[in-house]
C-alpha cells in the first residue's frame, strides 16, 4: 500500500488494537537514496512509488505468510 503517515497512523488507529501485531514494510526516500548514490527528488520518488505494483508485492508477502502457516 502506498500511503501518507497521516493515512496510514488513521488507518492503523482504526482498524487495528494496539496489542495485535501485524506484517508492515516501509520504504522511505531517504533510506532509498543510500542505494542509488543520489539525491532523489520528490517528483522523482511520487514517479517511483506509482510504478510499484502493489498487488504483486502483496501477493508475494501474504503467500510467504500462508505457506509458513501451513508448515
Amino acid at each position: 500500500m502506498i500511503t501518507t503517515v497521516k493515512d496510514l497512523k488513521e488507518n492503523l488507529n482504526s482498524n487495528f488494537k494496539d496489542e495485535e501485531s501485524i506484517y508492515v514494510l516501509f520504504f522511505n526516500k531517504d533510506e532509498i537514496e543510500e542505494y542509488v548514490e543520489s539525491k532523489i527528488t520528490d517528483s522523482v520518488w511520487a514517479k517511483a512509488l506509482k510504478s510499484v505494483d502493489d498487488e504483486e508485492a502483496d501477493r508475494d508477502v501474504f503467500t510467504q505468510i500462508t505457506e509458513a502457516i501451513k508448515k
